[in-house]
């Protein structure tokens, strides 16, 4: 078995873009971390009076492609054994592009409370409760449902004009690779999406004004993305020769970095929000 000082083992590049900082580490295939190879620049975000939080996405992109450089430069001579990238990014976080992937919006992320005031309208128009039972998500401010209602009814011109609905991961991948992937873990934290049908919610989508042409293609952990273009080729060094794993849910990683894979251990994370999370196996999601 390989040890992290061994040279001959595959490392992978593991890339979180987080709400607090955008953090990159090359761990080897046992998973662990290379001593002294590590990048971290603070997420730009940016907080307003009436309760907005957002993050400009093209400075999130440029700090994510700083980090990347600054690990490949620390690996030195251990930059041919990177086999892969492996992303992680905020949740429930969304923002709009127009027609030819330009952002029209900043990222809402999470912790932006105004859409909160599109809540009563959702509850009045929509059961709740079925919702919930089919997304895992009931109607929040967090969530992309009441960000979609609020920005449809605050800014009716801009919504229209959107083109593409994207997470953050999907924005990444859209400036590097030229087409957004979603994986099943990040729109499982959405709120728009079937988690028995493993699909995008039609009656959410149809409710919101939403057409799922606007949504991304869906893919798994078998999906990886290749094909960087030409444009990042030079910046990224040896990334761009390697598939690039879809970007998943942080709250996720949380619970599997920590051990927390069943109901009798729940992981407690406390960072720029605190969390407690049990993962159960169930045959299909329920309220």
């Amino acid at each position: 078995m390989g040890t992290q000082t061994d040279p001959h083992v595959p490392l992978i590049v593991a890339l979180d873009v987080g709400t607090s900082s955008v953090r990159a580490l090359l761990y080897d295939a046992c998973g662990h971390p290379l001593p002294g190879v590590r990048a971290s620049e603070p997420t730009p975000l940016r907080t307003t009076a009436d309760g907005g939080a957002e993050v400009d996405p093209d400075a999130l992109v440029d700090l994510t492609l700083a980090c990347l450089a600054a690990v490949q430069e620390q690996a030195g001579d251990l930059c041919p054994r990177i086999a892969a990238v492996a992303v992680t990014t905020f949740w429930h976080s969304l923002l709009g592009v127009d027609a030819s992937g330009r952002p029209l919006t900043p990222i809402y992320t999470w912790a932006d409370t105004r859409p909160a005031e599109a809540v009563p309208g959702l509850r009045a128009r929509l059961d709740e409760r079925a919702a919930h039972a089919r997304t895992g998500c009931l109607f929040h401010a967090s969530y992309w449902p009441a960000k979609l209602a609020w920005l449809r009814e605050r800014q009716p011109d801009l919504f229209g004009r959107v083109r593409r609905w994207l997470s953050p991961g999907e924005y990444l991948f859209l400036r590097l690779f030229g087409a957004p992937f979603c994986s099943i873990s990040m729109a499982s934290g959405s709120g728009l999406f079937d988690q028995n049908r493993l699909d995008w919610d039609g009656e959410l989508l149809e409710a919101l004004s939403v057409d799922r042409g606007q949504l991304s293609l869906l893919v798994d952990l078998d999906s990886p993305a290749e094909g960087i273009l030409p444009t990042w080729r030079g910046a990224l060094g040896r990334l761009s020769e390697v598939p690039w794993f879809p970007a998943i849910g942080d709250g996720a990683c949380n619970n599997v970095g920590s051990g927390c894979l069943g109901r009798e251990r729940i992981a407690l994370m406390v960072g720029t929000s605190g969390a407690m999370r049990a993962l159960l196996a169930a045959p299909q999601a329920q309220a």
